[in-house]
This record gives C-alpha cells, sequence and structure tokens, in this order.
C-alpha cells in the first residue's frame, strides 16, 4: 500500500524598518497630535508597534500614537516594532507655554524733577511661560521716555507708559505724572516756635532752612517756597 502525510508550511515575513512622520514636533501645553508609524515591508505579519514617552511629566503618548503636551520643556516619543525591535524611530517635542497675561511693578507714580528715573518690573505669567519678551512703550515722549522699564522724566505732564508681551500681545501700564513744583510765593513768615512741616523739592522731610530751596507742603502740593526766613 501507499500512505501519504501533509504539512502545512506557514511563511512569516517579518518587518525589516519602521519610520515616522515627523522627526521633529513642537506642541503648547495641553495640545495633542498623532504620530504616524509606517512599518515596512507592507505584507508584514506583525505591524504592531509600541509607543513610549521619555519623560511622562512633560508628554503622554498612548498605543495610537497620539501625543499629548502636559508641561514646557522638551521630550522624545519612540516607537519600536512589537516583531523586530531593531525596527525603531523617534521624534523630538518641543512643548511651549504660552503667556496667558502681564502684570507690573506701578500702577502709577509720580516724579517732580526733570530727569529724575525709576525702574518699573513686568512679570509676564504663568511663571514658566517660555517666552517673557517685552516691549516697552510712553504714550508722551515729551513727558517720559521709557527703554527696558527705566522710565526717565523729561518734561512735565502725564504719560501712560505700557508694557506687551511678544507672545499674546497682553498688555499692563503705569500712569506716570511729572509734576512741576510751585515756586510763585515768596517771602514767608514763618515763626521759630511754628512746627510747620517742610519739606525739599524731592519730596524729603528736612529740619535745616536755606532761602529758596525749602517748600512748605500741603498734603502732595507744594504751597509755597521759604525765602529771608530770619533767626534760622
Amino acid at each position: 500500500g501507499a500512505f501519504e502525510a501533509t504539512c502545512v508550511v506557514k511563511v512569516i515575513q517579518h518587518v525589516t524598518s519602521l519610520t515616522l512622520d515627523k522627526a521633529t514636533l513642537t506642541l503648547k501645553v495641553g495640545e495633542s497630535e498623532k504620530l504616524q508609524a509606517t512599518i515596512l515591508p507592507d505584507n508584514a505579519d506583525n505591524k504592531a508597534v509600541n509607543f513610549s514617552s521619555s519623560d511622562s511629566l512633560f508628554a503622554s503618548v498612548d498605543t495610537q500614537g497620539f501625543v499629548k503636551a502636559l508641561k514646557a520643556g522638551e521630550v522624545w516619543i519612540s516607537a519600536i516594532s512589537e516583531d523586530h525591535p531593531n525596527a525603531k524611530a523617534s521624534c523630538k517635542v518641543t512643548i511651549i507655554q504660552p503667556a496667558t497675561g502681564v502684570t507690573i511693578s506701578n500702577e502709577s507714580y509720580k516724579m517732580t524733577m526733570i530727569g529724575e528715573s525709576f525702574k518699573l518690573e513686568a512679570t509676564v505669567l504663568p511663571e514658566d511661560a517660555t517666552n517673557k519678551n517685552v516691549t516697552w512703550k510712553s504714550s508722551n515722549e515729551t513727558v517720559c521716555s521709557v527703554i527696558n522699564g527705566l522710565v526717565i522724566a523729561v518734561g512735565y505732564g502725564t504719560s501712560v507708559v505700557t508694557v506687551t508681551t511678544e507672545d499674546g500681545g497682553y498688555l499692563a501700564y503705569c500712569i506716570v505724572t511729572v509734576e512741576q513744583p510751585v515756586d510763585g510765593i515768596e517771602d514767608v513768615s514763618v515763626s521759630t516756635s511754628e512746627s510747620t512741616p517742610v519739606y525739599d523739592t524731592m519730596g524729603r522731610k528736612v529740619k535745616e532752612l536755606k532761602n529758596g530751596q525749602l517748600y512748605i507742603k500741603n498734603g502732595k502740593k507744594f504751597i509755597a517756597k521759604y525765602e529771608n526766613i530770619e533767626g534760622r
């Protein structure tokens, strides 16, 4: 008699290479985007891909390749073939934290002398904002100029100094007033027993009186200039 046996042979096509559609990716915090993996050859039997993040604090990635940005910084997303561990690719993801606002150190400021200056500080929000660049502007440059937050009085009047974020165009402002001291009252008589507060033109309270240099101050306004004061 004749006998016969058969064997079913299955030929498996292994993965030879894996590529990603992006080598670099930039996302804002909260954004998501899918990385597409391509397996070769097309007839590979096992096309499963495992995705991973080098730091899940900055970005997460699911089994389908969807990347979600969580925190400003840089992270690598890797894709590895389940069939062939040497078939792999990676994408560098840069995560940006957009600016959400800006604050300014003073909302108003008064000066009393030409050439007087003060420094304004701007704080871009949030603290970890990627782009903290700002621009400064004075609405009336005949009153004051501003360079990198340094405000300089150049004339009398009022000006609005604004700071604007490069990212998002958020702004904050400070109202700057340069007051001209009143200098029209002379020969003010003040007895040695009278305790009238006396200030110099910078608004500092002083004890010694000198002709033409000291002023009586009413609140924030200079109302009289000391002249010809005897006995002091």
